[in-house]
């Protein structure tokens, strides 16, 4: 885990607010540390590295438990791969609230890619023929009202 300089990062955009905190995602122009690099004596980094930066509401006097529980949280991601990692910690020069910088696994919500803006207006109806619209009906090749299916069965 590392210290990174806030300027480190860019295209900061925001991503959600819940009760711990704020959740930004941004690039980190430098990257991560992924091995060290022998031939050449230094840390060999995963420049451009999408991450999400975790703001933490009311942190600006943060405290030794607070590290040691990240520290924690590193340990237990070598072990379990589907934990999120965290690389290390910075701050935000505005808020002055420490972010954790954190692996960005894009996650798909549903309510973000459903636009019900669009959805046709529902219909009551007790006529079997309007339930198959006129928009459907010209892919169906059969009647399906002459069709007697269950209509014996004894859990119907």
């Amino acid at each position: 885990m590392e210290w990174i300089e806030y300027d480190k990062f860019k295209d900061v955009e925001y991503l959600a607010k819940g009760g711990f905190g704020t959740v930004f995602k941004a690039i980190w122009k430098d990257g991560f540390i992924n091995k060290w690099d022998y031939e050449n004596d230094q840390w060999e980094r995963e420049a451009e590295t999408k991450v999400a930066l975790k703001s933490l509401h009311n942190s600006q006097d943060i405290t030794t438990q607070f590290l040691k529980e990240i520290e924690a949280h590193n340990s237990s991601c070598s072990s379990v791969g589907w934990i999120v990692r965290c690389f290390g910690i910075t701050k935000d020069p505005e808020t002055e609230n420490f972010m954790m910088i954190m692996e960005l696994k894009e996650a798909i919500y549903t309510s973000k890619l459903l636009d019900f803006k669009n959805l046709p207006e529902p219909k009551n109806t007790n006529n079997n023929e309007d339930l198959l619209g006129s928009e459907y009906s010209e892919s169906m090749s059969f009647d399906f009202t002459k069709l007697d299916i269950n209509s014996k069965d004894e859990n119907n």
